[in-house]
């Protein structure tokens, strides 16, 4: 799946449930990679990037991506790949690659 295979952010299928309910559990959880910039950078509790590690410590998209176009290319390669695997819908990857092309991701 082109989310897991080109990654901008920490997915886990792990929650912090405390308080919320199972229910919030079920969605886990995800941590854009934006420098420590979101709320989830702000307290331990449930940030599903490794709170040991420094803010820092979160991947650089421009590091990954150094062009948008490198992005995107990456981002349609994954997308081809889980539509000839039967894992996605031919029109589920054409949406994801236009958001990747919609996106500011990349240099």
């Amino acid at each position: 799946m082109p989310d897991v295979a080109v990654p901008t952010r920490t997915l886990t299928g792990m929650r912090d449930t405390a308080g919320s309910g199972v229910f919030c559990g079920l969605y886990g959880a995800r941590d854009p990679w934006n420098g420590g910039a979101d709320p989830w950078d702000r307290h331990d509790a449930g940030d599903p990037s490794d709170p040991s590690l420094p803010l820092t410590a979160e991947p650089v998209l421009s590091v990954l991506y150094p062009t948008h176009a490198d992005y995107v290319g990456k981002v349609r390669a994954a997308a081809q790949a889980s539509v000839n695997a039967g894992h996605l819908l031919p029109e589920d990857a054409t949406a994801i690659v236009a958001a990747a092309e919609g996106s500011g991701v990349g240099g």
